[in-house]
């Protein structure tokens, strides 16, 4: 699937939009994804994860399905749902920022 925003790249993520009580997808690529941050929040939220001065944070992965932080990161997907168990400590703070709470409930 192309991204609908720019339609040239792969979509490899999306965002979800809430306009007069109407959610909508929104599939978008990588690039695409990284915008829609700047412009909703001002600023990309995960630059200071991925502008550590090592790189073994983003090198850390899954032992269950071999997904990389980095990867879930870029693409907002996670590998399976072990990946929110073991790399809780990186992603918790990003989750939070997102939905305003780690912990998932049923709606």
């Amino acid at each position: 699937m192309l991204c609908e925003n720019c339609d040239q790249a792969q979509a490899t993520g999306y965002i979800e939009e809430t306009k007069n009580g109407i959610k909508r997808r929104i599939n978008l690529c990588s690039r695409c994804v990284l915008e829609k941050q700047k412009a909703i929040f001002g600023v990309n939220m995960f630059s200071g994860l991925l502008n550590t001065p090592t790189t073994s944070l983003i090198k850390k992965r899954c032992t269950a399905c071999n997904t990389f932080l980095d990867t879930i990161i870029n693409t907002l997907f996670a590998g399976c749902p072990n990946c929110y168990v073991e790399l809780a400590p990186h992603l918790n703070p990003l989750i939070i920022n997102l939905h305003g709470t780690a912990t998932h409930r049923e709606v």
